[in-house]
């Protein structure tokens, strides 16, 4: 669960417009390692991913008068990813990851994320 504030964006709410948590993100998943090496790791995941977020749904202006209409937003998507980790040393990784997001309900996604990772 998730607090969430920003100003120039479509879903942006003012506060007495949301809950404190107002956004709510559940991952569900298994993942499988690929080909293991020493300084290699690739492994393959598929997770299932809901979402509902409070959100500015439309917004009408006439005649100097505004009208809002706020609500809650659900997603849900299947997404599968390519993920590697390198180790740099024997304790340090690079991680970088590959996904789709399936529309399942409203939306598809592209994720293309790069990280480091230590490991004790």
């Amino acid at each position: 669960m998730y607090h969430f504030e920003g100003r120039n964006s479509i879903f942006f709410l003012e506060p007495e417009e949301m809950d404190f948590i107002n956004m709510r993100v559940f991952n569900l998943g298994v993942g499988y390692d690929v080909l293991q090496t020493e300084r290699f790791v690739l492994s393959g995941d598929i997770t299932y991913m809901r979402q509902s977020t409070q959100e500015l749904i439309s917004q009408l202006e006439s005649g100097g008068v505004i009208i809002r209409e706020t609500g809650t937003i659900r997603d849900q998507t299947a997404r599968v990813q390519l993920k590697a980790r390198i180790f740099l040393t024997k304790n340090l990784q690079l991680i970088p990851a590959v996904a789709h997001g399936f529309q399942l309900s409203r939306y598809k996604s592209n994720w293309l994320r790069l990280g480091i990772g230590y490991s004790f």
